[in-house]
């Protein structure tokens, strides 16, 4: 109820610090780059395995508000069709990620 009360008073890196803060979880990336390095760290910080499941759940298949606001969608009733656009990107940054750990090593 927090983050409805005061939404319009602070920015989206305000909004993932307090998230951040309130779960243990890092849900920022760079502007440019995928997040999936980012789920990967959180899913590794999850002991219970049920808990990492739903984490995943809900990384791959977010709420419908999530995915309005993410993507900026002005006819609410189409979100689901951003799915594959964020599963796209998504496989891109763990290809992205994953040469990355490749080459640094």
């Amino acid at each position: 109820y927090l983050y409805e009360a005061y939404k319009h008073t602070f920015t989206n890196e305000d909004r993932d610090l307090f998230y951040k803060h309130l779960t243990g979880f890092d849900f920022a990336a760079q502007r440019d780059n995928s997040a999936v390095p980012v789920h990967f760290r959180n899913i590794k910080h999850i002991k219970n395995p049920i808990l990492k499941l739903r984490y995943l759940v809900e990384v791959v298949f977010p709420p419908k508000e999530f995915m309005i606001s993410k993507y900026s969608i002005k006819n609410s009733s189409i979100y689901f069709i951003y799915y594959p656009y964020r599963w796209w990107v998504g496989l891109k940054g763990m290809i992205t990620s994953h040469r990355y750990i490749n080459t640094s090593h």
